[in-house]
């Protein structure tokens, strides 16, 4: 019997200082981009008061990351990260500084907000699979994983400060203040990605024909589908992604509706949230690794419980609790499976695994959160949270009883690039 993949996950090498420098820049972005969310979902739910409206949102912020992942993460492969990845925070704020004119000249209508956010998207799809590689590029191979645990750690942390500095922005100064600080914390984002020196050198790729890229994208889709220890992983990601993480972007109606609150109880659900994926990663930080198929099950099955409590319990204190529980899983989960992509992903291949976990962690919400939303439209947001629970545990059986998976989808996708 074939042995399981372990995702080892805390090697004791040192950390360099660029690293550090580059997480806590990192953090302060996402903190912005966060904030950002925030307003804007609030905005839209008391523009519209439909799930409709918020689905559509999060629809035209994601789904442009969904279509161009793919060759984003090629193009990432043929030139340096840190040039592709400040171009993008560059054209990020640039997003953000257009919301924060419109808003406070009275000029931000839902088109505009939604042009913005595909924008956005778009620049997300390039951002993203480049700050995954560039991060790589600043620590040993042996630092990957105690990386990611430091990456996720400021991530998480600006998702818990994030919604409580959003909502006192709003309820004192409006939205407004809100997209400004979007826009002042990409700057320091930006200076490091343009300074801080790297360890690997550009990738000599770069230097082939543009009109190489359609068969880079399926060269790179073709490694995932074969690499068993990337593929599992990226299919549990894609299963939370699909259910509780489009449930998540319906949470300015279940504070609405499911609990009766407002602003200030989505605060306290995006921040209870945070508290859970920071304890994940504290945990993680210190694990040893675990089996591919053990991390699966665990994480979706408890995912799949808190969303239950989450969205369908219409209790606060039960919603918090399991919003920390829900937060605590997906942290675990999205470490387990950017641990074994940096551990398991060729240099030459690392730009497209990145930009298909972008895809994932962009798109499957997206998709999910329009599926949930029109089906909460249909019955109420409790109904769709028991329905979101209930396919990621079918999803969460089909995927650890694969023993043919690589095999069948690595087939399929080498038929398709013959023909193509």
């Amino acid at each position: 019997m074939r042995r399981q993949p372990v995702i080892t996950l805390t090697p004791r090498a040192r950390l360099g200082a660029p690293l550090w420098i580059f997480s806590a820049a990192t953090a302060l972005s996402i903190t912005g981009t966060v904030i950002q969310k925030v307003a804007v979902g609030w905005s839209v739910w008391e523009a519209t008061q439909t799930t409709t409206w918020l689905a559509a949102a999060a629809a035209a912020d994601l789904l442009p990351t969904l279509i161009l992942s793919i060759p984003a993460g090629a193009l990432v492969d043929r030139f340096r990260p840190a040039t592709t990845f400040w171009i993008g925070q560059a054209a990020s704020c640039l997003q953000a500084v257009t919301l924060c004119i419109l808003a406070a000249s009275n000029h931000l209508t839902i088109g505009r907000l939604l042009a913005c956010a595909v924008f956005i998207g778009i620049c997300n799809a390039f951002t993203v699979p480049s700050r995954l590689a560039y991060m790589a590029q600043l620590t040993s191979p042996a630092c990957f994983p105690r990386a990611v645990v430091l990456y996720s750690l400021g991530g998480n942390a600006a998702f818990f400060a994030g919604p409580m500095i959003a909502s006192a922005l709003i309820a004192v100064f409006g939205a407004t203040a809100a997209y400004a600080a979007n826009a002042l914390a990409y700057l320091p984002m930006i200076a490091v990605a343009v300074t801080l020196p790297t360890d690997a050198e550009p990738p000599q790729i770069q230097a082939r024909a543009l009109n190489g890229v359609m068969g880079e994208m399926w060269a790179g889709l073709k490694y995932a589908a074969l690499n068993r220890a990337i593929l599992s992983v990226l299919l549990s990601f894609a299963a939370i992604a699909l259910t509780a993480r489009g449930i998540m972007e319906l949470s300015p109606s279940i504070a609405a509706t499911a609990l009766g609150g407002g602003l200030r109880t989505l605060s306290l659900l995006m921040s209870s949230f945070a508290v859970g994926a920071l304890a994940a990663g504290v945990v993680m930080a210190r694990w040893a690794g675990w089996s591919e198929r053990g991390m699966i099950a665990t994480t979706l099955t408890g995912t799949a419980v808190a969303v239950i409590g989450y969205g369908a319990s219409g209790h606060i204190a039960i919603a918090l609790m399991s919003s920390g529980v829900l937060g605590f899983m997906v942290a675990a989960n999205n470490i387990s499976v950017n641990t074994a992509i940096q551990l398991y992903s060729e240099p030459h291949y690392r730009g497209r695994i990145n930009s298909l976990y972008n895809m994932i962690f962009k798109g499957g919400p997206a998709i999910s959160a329009a599926i949930f939303g029109w089906l909460a439209n249909l019955t109420d947001i409790r109904f769709a949270g028991i329905a979101a629970a209930g396919t990621l545990i079918l999803s969460m059986l089909w995927i650890v009883r694969q023993t043919t998976a690589v095999r069948v989808i690595g087939s399929a996708l080498t038929k398709l690039g013959q023909s193509a």
